[in-house]
């Protein structure tokens, strides 16, 4: 997900980059990089979100749609700063 989004990033906004890359076969390296990236720092701010925001187990037994309302609000945020973190910098 996050791979392929900085692959179009990086063909729109940085088309010259991107060609170098292209040419040096070293593309799918850097895009697989920017993956592991960007999926660490997305699980490590849900989980970080989560708790701060008193998110628990307890409130996914108790309260379902009110746990789902949340943690999508956290998963969309979360994604939202990794994107601009990581996704669109070079």
């Amino acid at each position: 997900r996050f791979g392929i989004a900085h692959k179009a990033w990086l063909k729109t906004n940085k088309p010259v980059l991107y060609s170098q890359l292209i040419i040096s076969a070293s593309l799918f390296r850097c895009c697989k990089e920017v993956e592991d990236r960007a999926v660490d720092m997305f699980e490590t701010l849900i989980k970080q979100m989560a708790k701060a925001e008193g998110i628990t187990e307890e409130l996914k037994a108790t309260e379902q749609m009110t746990w789902v309302g949340a943690m999508n609000n956290i998963r969309h945020c979360a994604a939202e700063f990794v994107f601009r973190e990581i996704i669109y910098c070079v």
